[in-house]
């Protein structure tokens, strides 16, 4: 199915009306699938597409960055290649938008690599994303908590049974923000080891 001038042009406007982009209106109207506008975005900006469900994900590159930070910046480090002469080593990160130069920049920065953008489509992302990070984000605990600590709406105190819960769940998320330092900063001492890999 070939997308017309006039269905173009229709879509334009929506995404005039909308403030949505121009691909996802596209891919909403079904007017083009995911991996279709990937492609086509790919080809027009020489970037190469990874189709994540099919590939093998480093889990090592993937731990370099904080879960909350990949999903963020709709990223995922998925290899980490060896510099050569004394470059640094080049991490393939796949992004859903591989033009995005300040994330570029601060994954370098973080990790110590050359970022090499490679273009995936937002729901392959989202699944990976949730295949490699199963447990729940930092972020859904933190918005639980919050929800725990807010006074309840009917007028009744906290009830005990509660309290234990909330000093559990903190202890929680120090341990799992302590991991993801500690995975960040090995990563980083990694990168800088030259007989790493």
């Amino acid at each position: 199915k070939q997308l017309s001038k006039e269905q173009l042009k229709e879509a334009q406007q929506k995404q005039i009306d909308t403030a949505k982009s121009l691909g996802k209106i596209l891919i909403e109207e079904g007017l083009i699938s995911a991996a279709g506008l990937a492609n086509a975005l790919g080809d027009s900006l020489k970037i190469p597409v990874i189709d994540l469900a099919a590939a093998d994900i480093e889990l090592e590159a993937a731990a370099l960055l904080p879960e909350s930070y990949l999903r963020e910046h709709h990223a995922l480090p998925f290899k980490k290649e060896r510099g050569e002469d004394e470059q640094p080593p080049r991490l393939l990160v796949a992004m859903i938008d591989p033009l995005d130069i300040a994330a570029r920049d601060n994954i370098g920065l973080m990790t110590g690599c050359d970022v090499a953008p490679v273009l995936t489509t937002e729901k392959a992302l989202a699944e990976k994303l949730a295949q490699l990070f199963p447990e729940e984000s930092v972020q859904g605990i933190l918005s639980r908590e919050q929800a725990l600590k807010q006074p309840p709406t009917d007028g009744q105190p906290l009830r005990a049974s509660v309290i234990p819960f909330i000093e559990t769940d903190e202890r929680s998320v120090v341990k799992l923000v302590t991991a993801i330092i500690e995975g960040a900063i090995n990563g980083m001492l990694a990168s800088l080891d030259p007989h790493s890999s």
